[in-house]
């Protein structure tokens, strides 16, 4: 007999055996020789961003190299299940998973999925590591990793609040919204550190960790002199998870105030832009990296790329608005920012 708790473990490590087995896709032919890339997604399957990442990545892999790449994928849902005994039940998963696999190349996305790879990089027989979309200050501490590169971003929190300022020049309040998450709450921290110059010149309330009712009952009356910065929304206090998607298309639907962000996945559902970092761009520089090395560059000696990445955009449907802003009385002529003259299938604009 299988007692509850050997059995509830059993269930586990089989539905996720189950679930990850599917996600294996080969792009390009097939050879026996056939090199293989395994993504490690921090987050759940179903985060929006997963899709810009692994586009890029994706992407690049595949025009890069067309002889043929076999792609496994795991979602370790990390950002959400900070629990031990998950982590620990995850490792002999993959241990289990990977014990017979070659992997060539390991490509952790996020922080989660880069701290666990390098703790556990005897699960993948040690290969090369190329971590995509690390914060700048952790990707600093990575030159002494052994075969270790990638993909850094910083985001461009300053361009974006002088930009808002510049297209709302009365404002004097700024809510910065953020979710309760361990990993959340340690980025609003940095940016808290960023923010400190405006001390004197805005009133800046941190909404941290608030379910999304509060969170839009709080934003539906602020005054005309406010502005709304989003940094991501995966989860509450309470314990209810959702996505920065889902939070931003609720926050712009309740807020009187407008709403800007600083990464692109949310562009198109509610943020009406900023100086934004892409996901799918980072995704595509990692797929690079990782081409890079199966053609038998050593990580080691390949720089960390992505920090020049960050482009203005916008949400295509106010293009004519900022159009008339670049030109017109409401600029303040401190930047100059391009239009291009089609908007995007997506409805965004990259400026």
């Amino acid at each position: 007999m299988i007692i509850p708790s050997i059995r509830n473990f059993v269930i586990a490590i089989a539905s996720l055996a189950i679930s990850s087995a599917t996600l294996c896709q080969v792009v390009g032919d097939e050879p026996e020789t056939t090199r293989t890339v395994l993504i490690l997604y921090s987050h759940q399957t179903n985060a929006p961003i997963n899709a810009d990442w692994d586009r890029g990545i994706r992407g690049a892999l595949a025009a890069g190299f067309p002889e043929g790449v076999r792609i496994e994928i795991e979602h370790l849902d990390l950002g959400r299940e900070e629990d031990d005994e998950f982590e620990s039940r995850l490792v002999d998963l993959l241990r289990h998973k990977y014990a017979d696999r070659r992997i060539d190349v390991v490509i952790p996305v996020f922080t989660q999925a880069f701290s666990f790879a390098l703790d556990n990089r005897d699960l993948f027989q040690n290969a090369p590591v190329v971590f995509c979309s690390l914060p700048a200050a952790i990707a600093e501490q990575t030159d002494s990793f052994h075969n270790v590169t990638g993909v850094a971003f910083s985001w461009d929190l300053i361009e974006t609040v002088e930009l808002s300022r510049d297209l709302f020049p009365n404002t004097s309040r700024l809510f910065v919204v953020s979710g309760g998450h361990k990993w959340e709450m340690e980025l609003q921290r940095s940016v808290e550190m960023k923010l400190s110059r405006y001390d004197d010149t805005l009133e800046i309330v941190y909404l941290t960790g608030l379910p999304l009712s509060r969170l839009c009952s709080e934003l539906v009356n602020v005054d005309s002199q406010s502005i709304v910065l989003v940094l991501t929304h995966d989860g509450d206090h309470e314990g209810k998870s959702n996505t920065t998607v889902e939070a931003v298309a609720k926050i712009s639907q309740h807020s009187s105030a407008p709403v800007f962000g600083l990464y692109d996945t949310p562009l198109g559902h509610g943020i009406l832009g900023g100086q934004l970092a892409s996901a799918e761009i980072q995704g595509k520089l990692a797929g690079e990296l990782a081409v890079r090395i199966l053609r038998g560059e050593s990580a080691s000696e390949i720089p960390v790329a992505g920090l020049d990445s960050n482009r203005y955009m916008f949400d295509g449907r106010i293009l004519s608005w900022l159009k008339s802003w670049r030109t017109g009385a409401h600029s303040s002529g401190r930047r100059n920012v391009i239009f291009p003259t089609l908007l995007w299938p997506t409805s965004q604009c990259h400026c």
